[in-house]
C-alpha cells in the first residue's frame, strides 16, 4: 500500500468479523482496505477459536431434530450475560444471525454439526473449521478487490468531518469516507 491511501471504508482487523464486513462492503461496490496488526488472518483470535458459531433455526438444527427459537436464545444470552447484556445488541444479533449463517455458507464455510455450548439450553453451536472460514473469506475479499494489509497496527484514528484517517506504521495512513 502507498504511504497514503484512500478507500470508501477501512476495516480494522482481518479476523472473521472484519473480513465479513470487508466482503459485504465490496459486494456493494465500495472500495475497501483492511488493516491487520498481525502477519496474517490465520494468527487471529478467530483462527485460535474452537470454531463454533451460535445460530438459531438452521437447516442443520432441523436435520438433527433440535427444537430452538430466538426467544430461547435470547433467554440463554440474558442468563449467561448475568443480566448485563445490552438488549439492543442482543436483538440486533438475533435479527441477523440466520442470514449470517447462510451468508457464510454461500461464501464457502461448511458447518457439519450442532453441539451444546456453555450457557445454552439447546444445541446451537455450529461446528466449523475457523481457519477454513478465514481462508474462504480472504479469497472472497481478494476476488472483490479488497486490499488487506498485514503487519499494519493502527496507531491513531483521526476524524475530519465525514472522513476518517487511520494512521499506521511508519507514517502510513488510509483515509476513509466519500
Amino acid at each position: 500500500m502507498k504511504p497514503e491511501a484512500s478507500a470508501d471504508i477501512v476495516v480494522v482487523g482481518a479476523g472473521c468479523a472484519g473480513l465479513c464486513a470487508a466482503v459485504e462492503a465490496a459486494e456493494h461496490g465500495l472500495k475497501v482496505v483492511v488493516v491487520e496488526k498481525l502477519a496474517g488472518s490465520l494468527l487471529s483470535s478467530t483462527a485460535a477459536s474452537g470454531g463454533y458459531f451460535a445460530f438459531v433455526d438452521t437447516d442443520l438444527q432441523r436435520k438433527q431434530r433440535v427444537l430452538d427459537s430466538a426467544e430461547a436464545f435470547r433467554k440463554d444470552m440474558e442468563m449467561s450475560g448475568g443480566g448485563k447484556s445490552d438488549p439492543a445488541l442482543v436483538e440486533l444479533y438475533l435479527s441477523h444471525q440466520l442470514d449470517t449463517y447462510y451468508w457464510l455458507q454461500e461464501r464457502g464455510a461448511i458447518f457439519w454439526q450442532v453441539d451444546m455450548g456453555i450457557g445454552m439450553n439447546v444445541p446451537r453451536c455450529h461446528a466449523t473449521d475457523p481457519q477454513r472460514v478465514l481462508e474462504v473469506l480472504t479469497r472472497a475479499a481478494h476476488r472483490r478487490g479488497v486490499s488487506i494489509e498485514y503487519d499494519w497496527p493502527v496507531a491513531r484514528l483521526v476524524r475530519d468531518g465525514s472522513r476518517l484517517q487511520v494512521q499506521g506504521p511508519e507514517g502510513a495512513s488510509v483515509t476513509a469516507g466519500r
